[in-house]
């Protein structure tokens, strides 16, 4: 009985840990494709990253109650707490990176020419495939449990930063473009970076699970 119940547990583990990781491969393409419809003006996208949402919120939700199922009754110790734990906290980021997906391809619309110039519009797209790599890349740390990966993420935050930085003081350079817009603009540029700042937690929690003392600092992380 006892090998019994040791490897449903251990079942119990692994399709937690398989969950998140899905979790996290839908939030990427959420973001993708909303970074895609604020750049191609696609309002009809939005209708998908929010249907995207909605799962991913019904998928947090299961990982919220599996989590409490195992911590009930198999008290897990050592490693397995600290997976079962950094589990919850990687699916409550991935949850808010959907968020702003979300948020951000609401704003498909609401960007005109003289906001998205080209050079806007450059670093969105560089903005938006950096935050896009980050999380993919937490996601993968996560996946195998690869702390090399997790700190190269980390590492990725201040050339994020940068770009972000970047993109404000080219938005406070536009002349001919009204204040709703360039607001639209800002708020879409500081998503893109929060979603940095939640991939470099998720790879936090990585190194937490393998034991490691590495931890960024992510107090403001929302």
């Amino acid at each position: 009985m006892g090998d019994e119940l040791r490897t449903d547990f251990h079942d119990q583990l692994a399709e937690l840990h398989r969950c998140v990781e899905e979790m996290g491969a839908d939030v990427v393409d959420m973001v993708r494709s909303a970074v895609d419809a604020l750049l191609e003006g696609d309002g009809h996208r939005l209708g998908e990253v929010e249907d995207a949402d909605v799962a991913v919120d019904a998928t947090y939700a299961q990982v919220e109650r599996d989590v409490h199922t195992i911590l009930l009754r198999q008290t897990p110790v050592a490693r397995d707490l600290r997976l079962v734990v950094a589990s919850l906290r990687v699916a409550q980021e991935l949850e808010r990176c959907g968020d702003l997906a979300r948020s951000i391809a609401r704003r498909a619309t609401r960007l005109d020419d003289t906001v998205l110039t080209p050079r806007v519009r450059l670093l969105v797209h560089e903005l938006g495939a950096e935050a896009i790599g980050m999380l993919a890349g937490a996601v993968r740390a996560y996946a195998v449990l690869d702390g090399a990966t997790a700190s190269a993420v980390v590492a990725a935050d201040a050339g994020l930063d940068e770009l972000y930085t970047s993109m404000l003081r080219e938005l406070f350079e536009l002349r001919r473009a009204a204040n709703e817009p360039l607001v639209e603009a800002g708020l879409v540029a500081r998503f893109l970076e929060r979603v940095g700042d939640h991939a470099a937690v998720i790879s936090a929690r990585v190194h937490f699970i393998n034991g490691s003392a590495f931890e960024p600092n992510d107090s403001d992380s929302g």
